[in-house]
Formats: structure tokens, C-alpha cells, sequence
């Protein structure tokens, strides 16, 4: 596979209807074998486990690994890819605060050649709490504008432009 983000482990944040999208662009086109989850709760990651093995039921599948506390996040190999999926609210329960210090966690260790890009899907404000947070620990960011302008690249390459798939592929 070509490119630096390609085949890399991801995580994703938030376990609800834009996550199934994420985890099949992160494993079917970016070919992520390790995808970790970071949701509030664990019934909405179990759902998500049994949609992508029937979306991706006669092909191979990554891996899915729920991440359920800091001190996890910590023993695990850091994603490249991060992809949000929740909305841009202050985190006021327990479970909201623990899924921001897991996210953190991820956001301030290295990998190995990077520190890799984060994808927000929340597309109000553009500039969101987990961008600036990413922004922070010296990560490359995608707003979520630029996965429609990029998927309409045929229409923006035809008009003389350059589509954006680069950006989401850390290139």
C-alpha cells in the first residue's frame, strides 16, 4: 500500500451511525487493521461490532478493540488515524468526561513516524473542542467540510481544482 497513513491502526470516537461509515473508509479503504473504539456506552459499541460483521461479512474484517478506560488507552499501540463522530458538546457526565481523557491519552502519544491526523465529522463549529485538543498535541486535522468537498472531487477536479483525499490520508 502506498502512502504514509495507509495500513495503520485508527480509532474512532463515538459509536453511533457515522461510526460504521468511519470504520469502512478506515479499514476498506485505508486498510487499518486495528480499529479502537472510544464510546460512552458499551451497548452502542457491541451494536456497532454486529453491523460491521454483517457489513463486511464475506471479507476480511479489522479488528475492533472497545477502549473502556485512560489506563487502556495507554497500553495500546498509538492509532494514526483518529475519526470523530460525535457531536462538538462540553463533556458534562462522568462517561463524556471519561471518553475525552481516553481520547487525550491517544492524542498525546506519538506513533512511530508521526503523530498522524484526526478527522472530525462534526461538521458545527468547523473548528471543533476535539480539533483544537488534536491541534494541540502537534496533530494534522480535517474538518469535516473537507470529506464532502473531497467527495465531490470529480466535480472540483473538472473545474480545475485538486480534489482533497490527500488530507485524509495524512499525505
Amino acid at each position: 500500500m502506498q502512502g504514509k497513513g495507509k495500513g495503520k491502526d485508527a480509532l474512532i470516537v463515538g459509536a453511533g451511525g457515522a461510526s460504521r461509515a468511519a470504520v469502512h473508509a478506515l479499514f476498506a479503504e485505508l486498510g487499518c487493521p486495528t480499529i479502537y473504539v472510544i464510546n460512552r456506552h458499551r451497548q452502542e459499541v457491541l451494536d456497532l461490532l454486529y453491523d460491521v460483521q454483517g457489513m463486511l461479512r464475506d471479507t476480511a474484517k479489522p479488528k475492533i478493540v472497545h477502549v473502556e478506560s485512560a489506563v487502556q488507552a495507554k497500553s495500546l499501540p498509538p492509532p494514526f488515524h483518529i475519526v470523530g463522530t460525535v457531536p462538538d458538546f462540553e463533556p458534562s457526565t462522568v462517561e463524556e468526561i471519561k471518553a475525552r481523557d481516553m481520547l487525550q491519552v491517544f492524542l498525546q502519544s506519538p506513533t512511530t513516524e508521526r503523530k498522524g491526523v484526526l478527522l472530525d465529522m462534526c461538521f458545527k463549529p468547523r473548528v471543533t473542542r476535539n480539533i483544537k485538543l488534536a491541534d494541540m498535541e502537534g496533530r494534522k486535522t480535517v474538518e469535516e467540510i473537507t470529506v464532502i468537498w473531497a467527495s465531490g472531487g470529480g466535480a472540483v477536479e473538472a473545474l480545475g481544482g485538486e480534489a482533497g483525499g490527500e488530507a485524509l490520508t495524512g499525505e
